[in-house]
């Protein structure tokens, strides 16, 4: 899903969940949302019954408990480093940064010019 559908959708499922004839928990109404954001019902209605995708789906929500996630956006990086809410971007560039950092690969002193890894793998 492109970003500038992402907001159409959301608009349309929160504005109807205060509505009692609105169902968020069924697929054609879902399908429908989806449709009249441009999106292909068919492939919405494939995803919203792929079993494998919907364990996959919890396992991410029962990780995101285990670390105390309560909120959208978060991002978890080389799954060390976390960037919680919607930051500026400089705050993506450090994490990226240290984590590029981090797997450089490191010159042993003494040695006949061989590298090591992060992994002490030489």
């Amino acid at each position: 899903m492109k970003p500038s559908q992402a907001a159409p959708i959301e608009i349309d499922i929160w504005s109807d969940v205060v509505c009692p004839f609105c169902y968020i928990d069924r697929t054609d109404y879902l399908v429908d949302v989806a449709a009249q954001a441009g999106l292909d019902q068919a492939v919405i209605r494939e995803a919203l019954g792929d079993a494998a995708l919907e364990k996959e789906i919890d396992a991410d929500s029962m990780t995101a408990q285990r670390l105390g996630i309560q909120g959208v956006p978060f991002f978890v990086v080389n799954q060390k480093y976390a960037v919680s809410g919607a930051q500026p971007i400089s705050i993506f560039m450090q994490v990226l940064e240290k984590v590029r950092d981090e797997m450089k690969p490191v010159t042993v002193a003494g040695t006949d010019g061989d590298v090591c890894g992060p992994d002490g793998v030489c």
